[in-house]
């Protein structure tokens, strides 16, 4: 039987542009050029140019940006 909902949270990256998060997190920060979050037990870090954040309908975000710096994620203890 197959489940038509995910269970684990998943991060997507399209390009090294374009992020995705599907899952519980928390947005901490967000400027025009870092967006710092935390998802379950891991704090990320994206620099960039132009990074924009959008909220999704269901429970996760987006974060696209046109030229990525620098992407951290490490785990928060």
């Amino acid at each position: 039987m197959k489940k038509l909902f995910q269970n684990a949270p998943i991060l997507e990256i399209t390009d090294y542009k374009q992020f995705k998060w599907h899952g519980n997190y928390t947005l901490l920060n967000a400027t025009e050029t870092a967006c710092t979050c935390m998802l379950d037990d891991f704090m990320v870090h994206i620099n960039g140019e132009q990074v924009t954040v959008n909220v999704l309908a269901t429970n996760g975000f987006s974060v696209t940006c046109k030229k990525l710096h620098k992407v951290t994620i490490e785990r928060y203890v």
